[in-house]
């Protein structure tokens, strides 16, 4: 039986592939053997994107001469919207044959379906994943064991015919897919969307039990009092349509759901937080932010009469990174995972060695897209101090990531823009905050290291020369000590005007006055 022949070359192939090096297996273009188990992660896919495998836990042969072979192959977690079409349309008709004019793009061992075998050899039907659909009447015909219906799982059924000339080994499958449909808050629909806000709240509030968090109804209504925050939703769903974040990834490591979360919000700068026991989405960019609070020297408490703040750079100097690898799927390439490096040459011959940041950012899909955001992140990077301190109780309404603006004097900044990073209650009920330097520059989608500002300040030059004290005077004094009487100079002089590095007392004649008259502290 030519099916036998189909399984047993399949497994010969996949010990020869053992044997080789990888080396030697870099010609197969990246796909990867579909696995054959009924425990398989079943992945959560976004947006448009090819699938990296497909599990097929069920395979037969079947038909006159056992010339055909059925394979059912998951896809991922359902409803998903569709297949792609060659024309870039969606083929979303549930149950039918796929048709051999503008075909979805199945790929059979990396090559579309129609190419080298067509309707004659491969029948195929898409199955959506919903929570009613029914069982793959066509496979249950031929194969009655066959009974499951699969809610809840987006699955393809192929029927491929024996052609000794068009068939060496079960192929390997993947589809380009339009991926999960998701609820829009705002509006009250569900529907596919490549924008990544829609995509952070679906992963909020999808169950547990099926990748997300289990926050709120999943695809609504939202409740009355929602887990979600669902005006922050809404701002991140336009910033990413009015920015052009849009995209598509597959989620399917076994990981922390915070880790798989973390690659959407890198698609668009986002961030989550918790702010009056909801979740609330914020996204970086000060085109589309303002600052929501002014803080001035005056608002920082005082420690032994000093100012709290303390500023130091966001990274240590040897932990710079002067390059970057963005791993992304390259729409390019077929959706296969590739490497955007970014270098920055002058950096590296001023550090002395190459320092390397690797950030996932799976969504964005092609390098106009990718480019801008791995710009970012090695320009943040590069960038900027944190400034921490005590500020007044007033202040702990303030939010990570909210923008504020920075006036004081010992850093000498004025207006300068800051964001916080966090917030929270120090000794004495004072607010213990932590900011991070910001940049309008940062945003602007081109790496100019060039144009950062590095030190905007209102403080005079610290390497210019030092400007000489006013009004100096001398007076000889006459003192005490053990019962002998002893002779000194006592030199006084005004401190320059206006000139922020002074360390000294002022007036030293002054200073003594005030000490023989009781008026001083008593230090000596």
């Amino acid at each position: 039986m030519w099916f036998v022949a189909f399984v047993a070359s399949w497994i010969i192939s996949g010990i020869v592939n053992a044997m080789i090096g990888e080396d030697e297996r870099a010609d197969e273009g990246g796909l990867q053997v579909n696995p054959r188990s009924t425990s398989e992660i079943v992945p959560l896919i976004y947006g448009r994107i090819k699938t990296k495998k497909i599990n097929t836990p069920y395979m037969a042969s079947g038909g006159n001469e056992n010339k055909y072979v059925f394979i059912i192959g998951e896809i991922g977690e359902g409803p998903i919207h569709g297949i792609v079409r060659q024309d870039g349309s969606t083929f979303t008709s549930a149950g039918t044959q796929f048709p051999g004019t503008n075909p979805p793009l199945l790929y059979l061992d990396g090559e579309l379906w129609t190419d080298k075998w067509g309707p004659d050899f491969v029948y195929a039907e898409f199955f959506k994943g919903t929570a009613a659909q029914g069982v793959c009447s066509t496979l249950h015909a031929a194969k009655p064991e066959w009974n499951d219906p699969k809610r809840h799982t987006a699955y393809i059924f192929l029927r491929l015919k024996y052609d000794l000339n068009k068939w060496v080994t079960v192929p390997k499958i993947s589809l380009v897919v339009d991926g999960l449909e998701v609820f829009d808050p705002a509006a009250a629909t569900v529907g596919f969307s490549d924008n990544f806000a829609l995509m952070a709240y679906d992963m909020l509030t999808r169950p547990s039990t099926r990748g997300g968090l289990g926050l709120d109804a999943w695809f609504g209504p939202v409740p009355e009092s929602p887990r979600v925050n669902v005006a922050s939703v809404e701002a991140a769903r336009a910033y990413c349509e009015a920015k052009g974040w849009t995209g598509g990834l597959i989620i399917d490591e076994d990981q922390y759901f915070s880790e798989n979360f973390q690659l959407v919000l890198n698609c668009f700068r986002g961030e989550a937080i918790n702010s009056d026991n909801q979740v609330k989405i914020k996204f970086r960019d000060l085109n589309y932010e303002t600052p929501v609070i002014d803080i001035t020297e005056a608002d920082f408490v005082e420690k032994d009469g000093r100012t709290t703040l303390k500023i130091r750079p966001t990274a240590d100097l040897f932990d710079l990174p002067n390059a970057i690898d963005a791993v992304f799927y390259n729409a390019d390439k077929r959706y296969a995972e590739d490497t955007f490096v970014k270098t920055d040459q002058d950096a590296v011959a001023s550090d002395g060695d190459l320092r390397k940041l690797t950030k996932r950012i799976p969504g964005l899909n092609t390098l106009a897209k990718l480019q801008p955001m791995a710009n970012y992140y090695l320009e943040r990077a590069r960038f900027g101090h944190l400034a921490e301190g005590s500020l007044a109780d007033r202040f702990f309404a303030l939010e990570a990531v909210d923008v504020v603006r920075l006036t004081h004097s010992m850093p000498g900044w004025v207006d300068r823009y800051m964001r916080v990073r966090q917030v929270g209650v120090g000794a004495g009920n004072v607010v213990s905050i932590e900011l991070e330097e910001e940049l309008q520059t940062l945003y602007d989608d081109a790496y100019n290291p060039s144009q950062i500002t590095w030190y905007r300040t209102t403080l005079p030059d610290p390497t210019a020369e030092v400007p000489s004290v006013i009004n100096a005077a001398i007076e000889e004094e006459l003192y005490s000590f053990r019962g002998r009487s002893y002779t000194r100079l006592v030199i006084g002089f005004d401190q320059p005007a206006g000139y922020p590095f002074w360390g000294g007392r002022g007036n030293l004649v002054e200073d003594r006055r005030r000490r023989r008259v009781g008026e001083d502290d008593g230090q000596p």
